[in-house]
């Protein structure tokens, strides 16, 4: 390949490496500014017309990047999933359960409290998408390392009912009952806790040390 074609080659990826890596920030910037609006108003109450404004730029250009609002929701999922499982859901072998709960609510609450884009779409219920089933699958799996006895449809259903209580409690953080932070992490860790011991004494599984109260 002569010199001049090798040299403009170079050139053209370097110009298309720069224009993705512009798109990108643009969409980072538009995910960053969208979970503002779902955290204000809720998804539902919140607008692509608004969302634009607020990034600065016109709805046409938000179309370009994200053709719809459930397309910027979607994103934004996905984005919440990943960090999930890199700061909330990490995994130290060996651990007593009730250890592992403590760490894992304590790590979801402050992640509740500090993203509120996560915190409208995991508590509203008429919203469908998928941080609800990938959590219950987290913990179906958590359930299902812990107690392999368990059938798979009984950890299922443990991680339906933890996910539900989690959801619940943390509610209660909101208007008009505003518990603290600590307090929202002490009652999710005993609900949770004193499920899962009822459950596993109904269904005749040995208690681990630290769940044989």
């Amino acid at each position: 390949m002569p010199a001049v074609h090798r040299l403009e080659c170079i050139d053209t990826d370097r110009r298309l490496s720069a224009g993705h890596a512009r798109s990108q920030q643009r969409v980072d910037h538009l995910l960053n500014v969208a979970a503002q609006p779902f955290g204000e108003v809720g998804y539902t109450a919140a607008t692509t017309n608004a969302i634009a404004a607020r990034a600065g730029m016109s709805i046409g250009s938000l179309y370009q990047f994200f053709p719809n609002k459930e397309a910027l929701m979607d994103a934004l999922v996905e984005r919440y999933l990943d960090e999930l499982q890199l700061m909330v859901f990490v995994r130290e072998e060996h651990l007593p359960i009730t250890i592992l709960v403590d760490g894992v609510i304590d790590r979801l609450v402050r992640f509740h409290e500090s993203h509120a884009g996560f915190r409208a779409l995991f508590l509203d219920a008429n919203v469908e998408h998928r941080i609800h089933s990938v959590l219950v699958r987290f913990i179906e799996t958590i359930i299902g390392d812990y107690f392999p006895v368990l059938d798979v449809e009984l950890c299922k259903q443990t991680a339906l009912v933890w996910l539900g209580i989690s959801r619940g409690i943390m509610k209660l953080v909101e208007p008009p009952h505003h518990l603290s932070g600590p307090t929202i992490r002490a009652e999710t860790k005993l609900a949770l806790l004193g499920y899962l011991h009822a459950l596993l004494v109904r269904a005749g599984v040995p208690l681990p040390a630290d769940l044989a109260w």
